[in-house]
């Protein structure tokens, strides 16, 4: 009865210094857990408004808007003087085609400002309206429909090169004067900022407003 009594008084022993050791070893990981994270259930979340500007900045160029187009003009080269006289058969002419492709969005590049209360969990956001931030010609994309070359005044490359220089100088003033396109881009750019930032930070009240 005696050996009975000490085997079970020794089975009692082993299981409660296996327990004490899980207690200790699960003690020492969630020390070791919490040192490693800096974890503090008192401490509430931190928004770092450089962190933020620079995920706004990572998913931007902000080209929010693009346009292509299609467009043709004609050069026309004055003819050769002689004493303020204009001599016959000495003016050039061309006629060139191309296409090309707009990009618009807010440069957001040190143009943009936040604004981060974190006791009312706010999140304001200011950047620039947008504007055009390349302009691109498809250089495949070029044709000289016609060329009239005058005597001893033939068209010349840097002819070319103004005529297109022209058309796009055109192409952007028509963009800025008679369409809606930066509009748009505007209300793609908030748009975008405001649906990233609501994803990466639900719990904050975001706002996006243009730079007056």
């Amino acid at each position: 009865m005696k050996k009975n009594e000490n085997i079970k008084q020794g089975f009692a022993l082993k299981k409660l210094i296996i327990a004490l050791v899980l207690i200790v070893a699960a003690f020492i990981a969630g020390f070791e857990f919490g040192a490693r994270y800096d974890w503090n259930p008192d401490q509430g979340e931190h928004y770092d408004p450089v962190a933020i500007e620079e995920k706004i900045v990572e998913i931007s160029e902000l080209a929010t808007f693009e346009c292509n187009y299609t467009d043709s003009d004609t050069y026309k080269g004055d003819p050769k003087k002689i004493l303020g006289f204009a001599l016959p058969l000495t003016a050039k002419e061309m006629m060139i085609c191309c296409s090309g492709t707009v990009k618009m969005g807010p440069d957001i590049q040190g143009n943009l400002n936040i604004d981060l209360d974190e006791d009312a969990q706010r999140l304001a956001v200011t950047i620039p309206h947008s504007e055009i931030l390349s302009h691109e010609v498809d250089e495949e994309s070029v044709k000289i429909m016609y060329v009239k070359n005058g005597v001893f005044n033939s068209v010349t490359p840097q002819n070319v090169n103004d005529l297109r220089k022209k058309m796009k100088e055109r192409e952007e003033r028509h963009i800025k004067e008679e369409t809606d396109y930066l509009e748009q881009a505007d209300s793609k750019a908030v748009e975008q900022i405001s649906t990233f930032l609501n994803t990466a930070y639900p719990d904050l009240e975001v706002e996006v407003t243009f730079n007056e």
